[in-house]
């Protein structure tokens, strides 16, 4: 039954998720040095508007009615503040419910990244790496990416009972890479950031925003994060996730289609 398949995937996501920051560390001080990269979550849900089928491109099913994100990275070295980090991430669209719950798509991140920590009151952290992504595919369906980036961890702003995250990552993506996706920069831009507004301890508010969505292009990212649901001393957090995602990009076959989904389901984070 597809419920069960989700329970027991959720399960599996969860112990990941527990053994991937336990001990918790900022920069793998301890002699754990797998930490999360970006959120691990795993949320149900489908477009609202599915123009997939209007432009007739490769599947009708690439929307997925569950999306579910596990990443991580893990620190290489570390010299004071200098640190060498290999970090993975995969996005898979899964169609649940469907005849043999086929994967819609599946999209690969690997990279590395140098990161320095700083000693001011602007800026925490600097990042600056290379990542493939890819989605596996052969022939038509077949879509990669070599890209470079530079991302910019900003310190915490507290306001009263709010505090602010803001984080600024910036695009570079070789012309070999284009050749074969030459309107990705029209449709995705050259930068994403993302905001985070928190408060007390009752969960967040996030909203990332990637390329120029003012301008017809790009993408918006919505998420609700909620209070903790079981206390696990920080090492890792489950809590109720609703995610909106309306724009271009979200799997990687269909970047230049816009998608409107609306999901909702677990976000493991601190």
């Amino acid at each position: 039954m597809p419920i069960m398949k989700i329970l027991n995937f959720i399960i599996i996501l969860l112990s990941a998720s527990y053994y991937a920051v336990y001990p918790q560390t900022q920069y793998g001080e301890e002699t754990n040095n797998f930490q999360m990269f970006m959120p691990n979550y795993f949320i149900l849900g489908r477009n609202i508007y599915n123009s997939y089928k209007e432009k007739e491109v490769n599947n009708e099913d690439i929307e997925g009615f569950t999306k579910f994100q596990v990443s991580f990275m893990y620190n290489i070295t570390k010299i004071k503040n200098h640190s060498i980090f290999f970090h993975y991430t995969q996005i898979s669209f899964w169609n649940i419910g469907q005849e043999s719950n086929p994967f819609a798509e599946i999209n690969y991140h690997p990279g590395l990244m140098y990161n320095y920590k700083f000693d001011n009151k602007y800026i925490d952290n600097f990042r600056i790496g290379l990542f493939h992504e890819s989605n596996g595919e052969s022939e038509d369906r077949s879509k990669s990416l070599d890209i470079g980036f530079q991302t910019y961890l900003f310190k915490e702003v507290k306001l009263k009972d709010f505090t602010i995250n803001t984080i600024l990552r910036v695009f570079y993506i070789p012309d070999s890479s284009l050749e074969e996706n030459p309107e990705y920069h029209d449709y995705m831009g050259y930068h994403n950031l993302f905001l985070e507004l928190r408060y007390k301890e009752w969960g967040c508010i996030e909203l990332k925003n990637q390329g120029f969505i003012f301008e017809g292009k790009g993408a918006i990212q919505l998420g609700i994060v909620s209070h903790s649901l079981l206390d696990f001393k920080n090492y890792f957090t489950p809590r109720l996730y609703i995610q909106w995602y309306y724009g271009y990009g979200e799997s990687l076959i269909n970047y230049s289609t816009k998608s409107n989904s609306l999901r909702l389901g677990i976000i493991f984070r601190d």
